[in-house]
């Protein structure tokens, strides 16, 4: 099981080619989560589109119990954190901040084992950019947030396993 969560955001974004977009120059990777084409752009994206994010949430996801917790914009960024238990022990947490980058949004974030020992390199990080933005869903690659009701988030993440294998994974939160 730790080798799965391992893989949960490491390697991202997957290349796969299922659908394209050219539109949005866009490809979708798993029902939920796309990537944009080589060489296009991220999209256009402020941090006040993505304001219902703050707050906590707590739910279900990768067989275990899951917590998150969004600051609001302040400074020119959100930063958030994400705890994951499984059957009362906690396995992993996450640190990472969304920030504007020229006019459009990057998510930057790390992973600490339970001992607070990073799993990245101390000056790397999982990097997501920015793929489209809807009323209530944020696309970013291999990585979708979207507010299903003002007190209900999906978030779905594309995972590698360390076989190469890819399968997407959904947490389901309620706001506390």
């Amino acid at each position: 099981m730790q080798k799965v969560i391992v893989g949960l955001l490491v390697g991202l974004p997957v290349v796969l080619s299922l659908y394209i977009n050219p539109i949005f120059a866009q490809s979708k990777l798993s029902e939920n989560t796309w990537q944009l084409d080589d060489s296009k752009p991220a999209s256009k994206g402020r941090l006040n589109q993505v304001a219902w994010l703050s707050g906590t949430w707590a739910g279900q996801g990768l067989g275990g119990d899951c917590e998150e917790w969004w600051g609001q914009e302040r400074s020119g960024q959100m930063q958030g954190a994400f705890r994951f238990d499984l059957n009362g022990k906690l396995l992993f947490t996450e640190h990472f901040v969304l920030a504007e980058q020229g006019d459009s949004l990057v998510l930057r974030l790390k992973h600490f084992g339970p001992d607070l020992k990073g799993w990245e390199e101390k000056d790397e990080c999982v990097e997501f950019k920015l793929v489209e933005l809807k009323e209530r869903e944020a696309r970013f690659e291999g990585l979708t947030y979207r507010l299903v009701a003002p007190n209900h988030l999906e978030v779905y993440v594309l995972i590698k396993s360390d076989t190469g294998e890819t399968r997407e994974e959904k947490f389901d939160f309620k706001r506390r």
